[in-house]
């Protein structure tokens, strides 16, 4: 809100709490985001210098569930007719980027925080 005795002059509205798909979200995200820079910033090079291939037999197959895991949240949270086909792509393919869910965080908020619409339950 506005305050004048405050540094802060802009004409904010509180910040609603994140909703529990939100967070079910953001969870799947950060352990499908983890488990992919482990996977290319610490296994993948260790098997290529030192020719350790171990560390990728034992994060691949758990980066792979990790995957599934988001894939499986993101059906749960994203409702018919609320997303377009563009934003499912969208989380899709950041998911596959390292660090690349950060581009989603405004999305999934405005998506999932938002308060539901007369008549609508969540």
């Amino acid at each position: 809100m506005f305050n004048i005795a405050s540094d802060d002059h802009t004409m904010r509205a509180p910040a609603s709490p994140p909703s529990p798909d939100y967070r079910r979200w953001r969870r799947a995200s950060l352990v499908e985001g983890g488990t992919l820079l482990l996977l290319v910033g610490v296994a993948v090079p260790l098997k290529h210098a030192a020719g350790d291939a171990r560390l990728v037999g034992v994060l691949g197959p758990v980066h792979g569930l990790a995957f599934v895991y988001y894939l499986w949240v993101l059906a749960g949270v994203m409702r018919p007719g609320e997303w377009r086909w563009t934003e499912v792509l969208r989380a899709v393919v950041a998911a596959a980027i390292p660090l690349g869910n950060l581009a989603n965080v405004h999305l999934f908020r405005r998506k999932l925080c938002a308060p539901p619409r007369p008549g609508e339950a969540r």
